[in-house]
């Protein structure tokens, strides 16, 4: 069996595509999981997407690559004093799939929630603000 050139170029030019494809998904997801890992160590809740159905390789699949990386994190939970944070406030910036922050203000906190909402003003992330009285 003889192939021509522009049948390898073919070939050659997909996988190319499909190498950077899979390339940009990687570094996208290591950066996602980094800013998880900074997020868990403040003992912040994080709410998932549905993201790739696996069946029953989901909790295999999920304990050696993260479930960040087949879904994204779509809503984040935490309290006034850690929206406060640089490190907390720079992870919220790395994730792509963000779309709700959920903040607990406790009482004479309303200048943090307020730089919160600052932050994120140029982005389609809703910053909802709970205030929470004892």
């Amino acid at each position: 069996m003889r192939f021509r050139l522009r049948t390898l170029l073919i070939a050659v030019s997909i996988l190319a595509f499909a190498s950077a494809a899979a390339g940009w998904s990687w570094r996208r997801n290591q950066g996602e999981q980094q800013a998880v890992k900074v997020l868990a160590g403040h003992r912040i809740g994080l709410g998932y997407t549905r993201g790739l159905p696996l069946g029953p390789l989901e909790k295999w699949f999920d304990a050696r690559l993260g479930r960040e990386f087949r879904s994204d994190v779509s809503s984040v939970h935490l309290h006034s004093f850690e929206a406060d944070e640089p490190k907390v406030v720079a992870a919220l910036r790395r994730l792509p799939g963000l779309k709700r922050v959920e903040v607990d203000a406790w009482p004479g906190s309303q200048a943090t929630v307020a730089k919160l909402q600052s932050d994120f003003r140029d982005t389609p992330v809703e910053v909802k603000v709970e205030h929470v009285v004892w």
